[in-house]
């Protein structure tokens, strides 16, 4: 079987193809989740939910950790 498909290049490739789909998977599911949550607490439309999510999780990312960190010790 190792010399039929490739050995470790097949490995290779499934273990990316496999992190991929996880990282997918459980980006949407952490953003309906969320998304359904903020529907039925503000009750705003889910696509307007999802949409808020994304860039909040977008901002948050470019800012860093550490720039977010600093603006909640600064509000407390």
């Amino acid at each position: 079987m190792t010399k039929r498909f490739g050995g470790q290049r097949i490995r290779m490739m499934l273990a990316v193809v496999s992190l991929v789909m996880y990282i997918f998977t459980k980006n949407s599911v952490d953003m309906y989740s969320g998304a359904l949550f903020i529907k039925q607490a503000i009750g705003w439309n889910l696509y307007v939910s999802i949409a808020l999510l994304l860039v909040m999780t977008v901002v948050s990312t470019l800012a860093g950790r550490w720039i977010t960190l600093k603006m909640c010790l600064k509000i407390i």
